[in-house]
């Protein structure tokens, strides 16, 4: 009786990762080719001279969108030249929400893909987002129908990663991570 029952347990946890993975994919394959930025302001963001102080050290340039009701913002590393380049973009968890400064608390993503030497062998963008401070969590919505967060965010990192032009953004290899 318990193996049945075991075996009931790993097939719906089965189930739903299979469906959890069908719906990012989907997500990918159906909402991202169709993106078309409604609010395509990206400036340059003032910050504070103790940030300012850590995005010189890491080269980084911050950005926000112009976007008053879910307004996101990000650090952006450029690469040295060459051909088009991969974009990661970093997204934190919740304790580095809402101001830029919050990305330093965690600076092992700065720290590697920065580096000199991870850039001679993978050169690349970094792109790290702060999402809207009243963002509690980025889950949520349905395949094709992203929350308003979401889509802010996803406006974001794709505009930011169309106005890159020396060099330019390999659109076809950006990677997520995050907390």
């Amino acid at each position: 009786e318990s193996s049945k029952i075991r075996f009931a347990v790993k097939f719906v946890n089965y189930a739903f990762t299979m469906n959890l993975i069908l719906a990012v994919l989907l997500e990918a394959a159906v909402a991202l080719p169709t993106v078309k930025s409604s609010n395509p302001s990206i400036r340059v963001l003032a910050v504070s001279a103790e940030a300012r102080e850590q995005m010189e050290r890491y080269s980084l340039k911050a950005l926000e969108n112009g976007d008053a009701t879910n307004t996101v913002r990000g650090l952006v590393f450029t690469p040295k030249g060459g051909t088009a380049r991969p974009m990661i973009v970093y997204i934190p968890g919740n304790g580095e929400i809402g101001d830029v400064a919050r990305q330093f608390r965690q600076r092992a993503i700065f720290d590697r893909v920065t580096s000199a030497e991870f850039q001679a062998k993978y050169p690349c963008y970094l792109l790290a987002v702060s999402p809207p401070e009243k963002a509690k969590t980025l889950w949520g919505g349905m395949p094709g129908f992203p929350t308003p967060v979401q889509r802010a965010v996803r406006e974001f990192v794709m505009e930011v990663a169309r106005r890159q032009t020396r060099p330019k953004v390999d659109m076809s290899r950006l990677y997520l991570t995050g907390f």
